[in-house]
């Protein structure tokens, strides 16, 4: 995660940087607590502080958005930065140098990056001055032509490619760049005699951002002449740009204050052009490449809700449908717009008005709603028969994603009036779906982190789906398991008094037991910290797909600062005590169900009881720390 970066480094910045006033840089705080600090979270909107600061623990948390973590991750979050570039920011701040083995090769790509940076941006000088001369006045009358004013122009730094096969080659030799360095941007290419030519030209040209929008990466050109094909190139992939991991316009997103709570997501350029002079400045695009999951991701950084405005031809369709399946593993809410007779966002702001295509996002439906309508159509055929069994497959395959019995429940009941069929044999099949998937899971699951339920997981010989049988409050079970990992990295003199019983045994998942792993070893090193436990459960969040552990911790270590909270100490014990209950309560379950193995010796079931003897004896009366 640190890449090259010596973790020694990365604890020495940590030690050295206070987060409150590096915070205080971008958020207003204010001390409405003795312990922490509050303000607006400056990743969502919102008007009540719910964004919160600890200077003891040196960590941050929004108990609205739920975004945490300590100064690194804020650094990240809110620059938009990676791992090495946020160290790298923070230790300048700091005063601290960054030695590595690798410098003249980190040196060397930094020297790349800074050319290239430079490159780009005289290249958008040359472009826009371009766009400015008297010879290429058509160009901006076929902006203007496509409703664009000069405002908008400049807010998207638009310049022009010429008709020329090397004028912007000439422009960069003549600013001191070598070929080299030329063919390394993708905007210059080489021709069939060798020559250096320009890939872009008789182009409207539009710079590309990264979402921090400190320099420019790359170019989209959209072809003047219609009949130009194809109508619009972007630039190759570089040592800036990477196509799949920004978005066009989020740059211009980020400076919105407050941050918008739902963005448009559209396919072009111009659609974003066009919404946002037209005041629909939360519009981004995913740079002429079918969504991706580091698009993906980089939306549910910045917005709870997403609205999908694609084009309305069977290509738009198929783009939204494949957009949905990825967005879906993110928590962001889905509408899809239904743009009707016009082909695409622009075309709809041209024909309809800026009133009408408010009141069509207002009413967007939900991409569940979207999916049901398409897999209608998809099953009807052109006589207009309805396939009733292939329409209802597919909409069960949908509603089974649904976690909510309610939703699913209401779906099933339009669904049983559309079709004159019993919302309860819908609602069994969905069911039966949910069960095949659950299985299915499960067994991906348990073959991927297979490891002992408990300290006498070694003596089992019964599967650990008998924990299903034990009575318990998942969600409060878990919950403690975070509590007592967050308790020991914060008053880590507290671990010798449990070291005896506090086992990785007790706890739940594959995740869970490998950071009570690393309290154990960090404690031995004297090592153990909070910033650590972070660093720990941000690497697994990163680790294992899909699954932010971070969100857990968080909220668990804020609550920690609560000033009526009982001694850490008193609550290390109680937590304790009650993860061992759960441990004995599903080794007891898996004994009972075993000694109904007919199949078992007389020795192993003599053992089993001998063993539940034991458990029975403790399991009311727990022992306890005096």
């Amino acid at each position: 995660m640190s890449g090259f970066i010596p973790q020694e480094i990365i604890n020495q910045i940590i030690e050295q940087t206070d987060i409150v006033p590096i915070v205080e840089q971008y958020v207003k705080l204010s001390k409405k607590s003795s312990v922490n600090y509050f303000g607006l979270c400056p990743f969502h909107s919102e008007t009540k502080p719910s964004f919160s600061v600890s200077p003891g623990k040196q960590i941050f948390y929004c108990f609205s958005c739920q975004r945490g973590g300590n100064v690194i991750k804020f650094i990240q979050d809110i620059e938009n930065v990676s791992f090495p570039d946020a160290v790298r920011i923070l230790a300048e701040k700091a005063n601290i140098e960054i030695p590595t083995d690798d410098r003249k090769i980190y040196e060397h790509n930094q020297t790349e990056r800074k050319i290239q940076q430079n490159l780009h941006l005289e290249a958008a000088r040359f472009y826009y001055n371009s766009l400015n001369k008297s010879s290429n006045r058509h160009v901006k009358r076929y902006m203007t032509e496509r409703g664009f004013s000069g405002k908008t122009l400049i807010a998207f730094g638009i310049g022009y490619a010429d008709s020329e096969w090397d004028s912007l080659v000439i422009h960069l030799r003549n600013a001191g760049f070598n070929d080299e360095q030329i063919l390394a941007s993708g905007i210059i290419r080489k021709s069939s005699r060798n020559n250096l030519i320009d890939l872009f030209r008789d182009r409207v040209m539009i710079p590309i951002f990264p979402s921090h929008g400190r320099y420019i990466i790359g170019f989209g050109g959209r072809a003047v002449n219609d009949a130009d094909e194809p109508k619009y190139i972007n630039s190759p992939e570089n040592i800036l740009y990477h196509k799949g991991e920004n978005l066009f316009a989020l740059n211009l997103v980020r400076k919105l204050r407050p941050l918008p709570e739902s963005l448009i997501l559209t396919e072009g350029y111009m659609d974003v052009m066009a919404l946002y002079q037209s005041g629909f400045h939360n519009t981004i695009a995913s740079l002429g490449t079918a969504l991706t999951e580091n698009q993906a991701r980089l939306i549910d950084r910045y917005a709870k809700k997403l609205i999908l405005a694609y084009d309305s031809d069977q290509a738009g369709i198929n783009a939204a449908l494949r957009a949905i399946e990825i967005l879906e593993k993110f928590n962001v809410e889905i509408y899809v717009l239904d743009l009707g007779d016009a082909k695409d966002p622009d075309n709809y702001i041209k024909k309809y008005g800026k009133a009408r295509f408010q009141a069509l996002l207002n009413e967007a439906p939900s991409a569940l709603d979207f999916q049901i309508k398409i897999a209608r159509i998809k099953s009807t055929d052109h006589n207009g028969y309805l396939n009733l069994n292939q329409y209802t497959a597919e909409v069960a395959e949908l509603l089974a994603k649904l976690d909510s019995a309610v939703m699913i429940e209401l779906y099933a009941k339009r669904l049983s009036e559309e079709i004159n069929v019993a919302s309860s044999t819908i609602i069994y099949d969905v069911n039966r779906i949910k069960q095949s998937n659950t299985k299915a899971n499960s067994e991906q699951v348990e073959q991927k982190f297979s490891q002992n339920l408990s300290e006498y997981g070694s003596k089992s010989i019964v599967s650990r789906e008998y924990k299903q049988v034990v009575q318990i409050d998942q969600k409060k079970y878990v919950r403690d398991q975070w509590l007592i990992l967050a308790i020991l990295a914060s008053s880590p003199e507290l671990f010798d008094l449990i070291k005896d019983r506090f086992k990785p045994d007790l706890f739940s998942n594959r995740a869970l037991k490998t950071l009570a792993d690393k309290i154990i070893q960090a404690a031995q090193k004297n090592q153990l910290s909070v910033q650590n436990l972070v660093f720990w459960t941000d690497d697994l969040s990163h680790d294992l797909e899909n699954i932010n552990y971070t969100k857990q911790l968080m909220p668990v270590l804020m609550a920690l600062e609560a000033e009526d909270i009982r001694s850490d100490q008193e609550l290390l014990f109680d937590v304790l005590q009650k993860l061992e209950q759960y441990a004995m309560q599903v080794r007891q379950a898996e004994i009972l169900e075993a000694v109904k193995d007919k199949h078992i010796s007389s020795e192993q079931r003599r053992i089993l009881i001998e063993e539940l003897s034991v458990i029975n004896k403790n399991i009311n009366y727990p022992k306890r720390n005096t």
